[in-house]
């Protein structure tokens, strides 16, 4: 909701608005960090039509740094620990090797690696499912490039970042809330003229909820 309403009340030049629900989302989640490249490319191409960069736009290009440190600093107060939510994954049940690090976002070779490590239909760390949904991910960029590049450059942190950082466990629960890829398969459908598209991304969608909910059912991993 919050990333939504960013981006409604930025298309609508309401920056203000645009400034407090960008405060907020790095309060609700770390990723919500991510939203300082679109913001930082209204920003720029604001400047590039020669309009104003005044105390609002300052306000709002600082709207995300702000609220990851008022995210520190609330850490710290409660428990002794600004970041202590990244550390919270050492309690996690699950070896080392696939908990998420900051310094492997620099090694690609262990990126391609993974990307080429699928075993298993679904499960914690080895999905194909997790690593398919991140291909058609990528694919979908340039797409959403042509159509709005302030979507693209929020895209490109959410979808990018988790894998970067050394894991797929849980990718289609990052991909889900990357609203912009569901604005390029709208886009992408013209109901008079594309059915056979239509139907094939309905029937897709479908065929992987029953998927997901029969392994739920059968408690089995999902994600």
């Amino acid at each position: 909701f919050l990333s939504v309403f960013m981006f409604y009340t930025l298309d609508r030049e309401k920056e203000y608005a645009a400034a407090f629900s960008a405060f907020l989302l790095p309060l609700t989640r770390g990723l919500g960090v991510f939203a300082f490249l679109p913001i930082l490319y209204y920003l720029l191409c604001k400047h590039r039509n020669k309009r104003p960069f005044d105390l609002t736009s300052v306000f709002l290009l600082l709207s995300v740094p702000m609220g990851l440190l008022a995210y520190f600093l609330w850490m710290h107060i409660s428990l002794g620990d600004p970041m202590a939510g990244w550390r919270a994954q050492e309690l996690f049940a699950f070896p080392e090797q696939y908990r998420r690090s900051l310094t492997a976002i620099f090694d690609l070779p262990a990126f391609f690696n993974n990307l080429l490590a699928a075993k298993e239909l679904h499960g914690y760390f080895h999905s194909f499912t997790d690593r398919a949904l991140f291909v058609a991910f990528v694919i979908s960029l340039p797409f959403l490039w042509r159509l709005n590049r302030i979507y693209f450059w929020f895209a490109i942190g959410l979808g990018l970042f988790p894998v970067m950082t050394g894991s797929y466990m849980s990718y289609m629960r990052y991909l889900s809330v990357i609203f912009p890829l569901f604005y390029v398969l709208a886009h992408g459908i013209d109901v008079s003229k594309q059915t056979l598209l239509r139907w094939t991304i309905l029937f897709a969608f479908i065929s992987i909820q029953l998927f997901l909910a029969a392994r739920h059912a059968l408690h089995y991993w999902v994600a």
